[in-house]
């Protein structure tokens, strides 16, 4: 799998484009293969019914509306 990353305007590319505003509703807007899976809206981490950052060993970050809450797990 590679880097797939989805932006506000509802186009996708496999490179971050920083110009760009990451943001999705249905799933991560950040998928970076054998790194980590994060959740943006409007261009700010950002996950009500879980972590917004998901990494590969394990770690999970939980962030609304661009904030870092306290570890959940």
């Amino acid at each position: 799998m590679n880097d797939q990353y989805f932006y506000k305007d509802g186009t996708t590319s496999d490179e971050l484009d920083s110009d760009k505003v990451l943001h999705r509703l249905d799933g991560p807007a950040c998928i970076e293969d054998g790194f980590a899976e994060a959740w943006f809206k409007d261009g700010v981490r950002h996950r009500d019914n879980g972590p917004a950052v998901i990494y590969k060993n394990g770690k999970k970050e939980w962030w609304v509306n661009g904030k870092r809450l306290p570890d959940q797990e």
